[in-house]
């Protein structure tokens, strides 16, 4: 069993703030807080501001979460983005658009041959 002591200044821990009689404190509420004196109250005005900048970030934080789930719209940037990348490399490439209008008849021809060997 343990050991009890009559001396309030010999007990430790949170019944410590309690026995001695500082009831509502303990000690590491104490140590916490910093020893320091209570910050003071907000004004109304600073916490209607705090409310409308916290409505603020909240609502942006929505707006960004719903565009990500949003699986259409993205997959859709994603395409225009393809599509522009695409653009750029047929406009700066060295082969000729004649050259690449030429490969993708062949490529077509191609095909439709190879389909119909298969009826």
């Amino acid at each position: 069993m343990s050991e009890q002591t009559s001396d309030p200044a010999a007990v430790t821990g949170p019944r410590a703030a309690v026995t001695s009689g500082q009831a509502g404190v303990t000690s590491s509420a104490a140590a916490m807080n910093g020893d320091r004196a209570p910050a003071p109250k907000p004004t109304i005005e600073e916490l209607r501001a705090g409310i409308k900048q916290t409505r603020a970030e909240l609502g942006e934080t929505v707006q960004a979460l719903a565009a990500k789930a949003d699986v259409k719209t993205r997959a859709l940037d994603q395409v225009e983005v393809v599509k522009q990348r695409a653009r750029a490399a047929v406009t700066t490439s060295p082969v000729p658009v004649a050259l690449m209008v030429a490969g993708v008849a062949a490529v077509v021809g191609i095909i439709l041959v190879v389909r119909g060997r298969r009826r």
